[in-house]
């Protein structure tokens, strides 16, 4: 039997309404990168001017932060790019999993160069050097100010698309404003006779990369490993599939993160005399209705099953707060 004009339409104007959000949401991030790339830009050579002419190693090694951020920034908008290619026959499930796999080895790269600079810290500390010059003072503070202007700005952006990737650049963009901060009293303190101001100073940015490098690390494994998503997503997805005519309950929810997308497996339980035109019928209306409420969703694998109204009173593993 062929399916009927008026789902094809509603099923294609789904589909096209998730096209639309994902075009608009790969957009965004796009432009909240590039913004982040030139601005960390700016900042690398005026620190890196400032710190060296000025004699402040931290301020070389927040210049250095600010290099590894270019660099990051730069692996996930070729990550964003390439997630946004088609799926093909070989990749059915499309590219979306290349941002969280670039994240990754980007952020190995970051814990390294912390690695490195805390050595230099380390080493400073141990030979006394003449105090900063009195302007490096001004770069640190305007890298402070700069910094966590970005991270609100691209926090309120990585919360609207669910990006792992972007959540991830905002903290560290909060991580360089401490470690400015850190550096702005380490030169402080050198300036006012404690040598050991921009040494110590050199060893918060130290920590702090490698802390943002670890942090990064764990986001982009958690989505390469499947990680299930939070409760409240789950029961969004519950709640848009409910309203899908026929469907008698829940049972279990499934959400893999790849990008800026998700991909959903649910169980649906339906009335058992129902016949399987009609049960493969609710199983598409069930995508729709997902699809609609959720355009960010990607793929979504219906599996249909009888209802069992005992199953649920009895409130075993499989009822209808069953997650896995």
């Amino acid at each position: 039997m062929e399916e009927p004009v008026g789902a094809a339409t509603e099923r294609v104007a789904s589909y096209k309404t998730h096209l639309d959000a994902m075009h608009k949401a790969y957009g965004q991030a796009r432009w909240a990168s590039w913004l982040a790339l030139w601005i960390n830009a700016v900042l690398t050579v005026g620190k890196l001017v400032a710190g060296l002419l000025g004699n402040s190693l931290s301020l070389v090694s927040d210049a250095i932060n600010s290099i590894g951020d270019m660099v990051t920034t730069s692996g996930v908008l070729l990550g964003m790019r390439i997630s946004a290619w088609p799926a093909t026959a070989k990749h059915p499930y499309g590219f979306s999993r290349v941002e969280a796999v670039i994240g990754l080895y980007l952020a190995m790269a970051l814990a390294g160069a912390g690695v490195w600079i805390g050595r230099e810290g380390l080493l400073q500390l141990h030979r006394p050097e003449s105090p900063p010059e009195w302007y490096t003072l001004l770069v640190a503070a305007a890298v402070v100010v700069i910094k966590e202007s970005l991270y609100q700005y691209k926090i309120r952006v990585a919360r609207r698309l669910q990006s792992q990737a972007l959540k991830a650049a905002a903290w560290d963009h909060r991580s360089d404003a401490i470690a400015g901060t850190a550096v702005l009293i380490g030169i402080a303190l050198s300036r006012w006779g404690y040598w050991w101001g921009d040494g110590a100073a050199t060893l918060v940015v130290a920590g702090t990369i490698i802390w943002a490098g670890l942090s990064l690390m764990h986001g982009n494994i958690s989505e390469l490993l499947d990680s299930q998503a939070d409760v409240a997503f789950l029961q969004e997805i519950r709640e848009a599939a409910r309203g899908a005519a026929g469907v008698a309950a829940i049972d279990k929810v499934f959400v893999r993160k790849a990008g800026l997308e998700y991909l959903v497996d649910l169980h649906v339980e339906v009335d058992p005399n129902l016949n399987v035109e009609r049960a493969h019928e609710i199983a598409h209306e069930v995508q729709e209705a997902i699809q609609r409420a959720l355009p960010h969703i990607h793929s979504i694998l219906v599996h249909i099953e009888p209802h069992r109204p005992e199953r649920h009173a009895e409130g075993g593993p499989q009822g209808e707060d069953s997650t896995g």
